[in-house]
């Protein structure tokens, strides 16, 4: 479209009247970035550069130290995920890996419903789906 903005005779920018015939061939176009080191701000102007490169699928990946405590990272799931779609991006997904620094013993009952929760905690904040990591898995 930029390349068709011209001068209107009178000071303006003008476009032609013209109809534009653009579509992906592929539905789902994922961009991921770091919803643990970057900064809300950051996260909100990836989010809005996204559709312009017709990016329609947001992952933000937890990269935190701590799976237990995912300190920024549910704070800009939670930002981002309910905004998202008002802004553009079809879909939001979250990465999560369970077992960074003290992480979850799936061992135990009670650690897995906690994960469980935190799973559906982040579904309720809007992503439309979650990716679980498995990197640092313990054998």
């Amino acid at each position: 479209m930029c390349q068709l903005l011209g001068s209107n005779g009178q000071g303006g920018l003008g476009l032609p009247r013209v109809r534009i015939a653009d579509w992906p061939e592929i539905r789902l176009r994922l961009a991921k970035t770091s919803a643990s080191s970057s900064s809300l701000a950051a996260l909100q102007q990836f989010a809005a550069w996204m559709p312009m490169f017709k990016m329609n699928l947001m992952g933000l990946q937890f990269h935190g130290g701590n799976s237990k405590e995912p300190g920024p990272f549910s704070e800009n799931v939670k930002a981002i995920c309910s905004r998202a779609r008002q802004d553009g991006i079809l879909e939001t997904i979250a990465y999560s890996c369970p077992f960074r620094g003290k992480g979850y013993d799936f061992t135990r009952p009670e650690e897995q419903q906690q994960y469980a929760e935190f799973l559906q905690w982040i579904i309720e904040q809007g992503a439309h789906g979650i990716e679980v990591d498995y990197e640092q898995c313990p054998t």
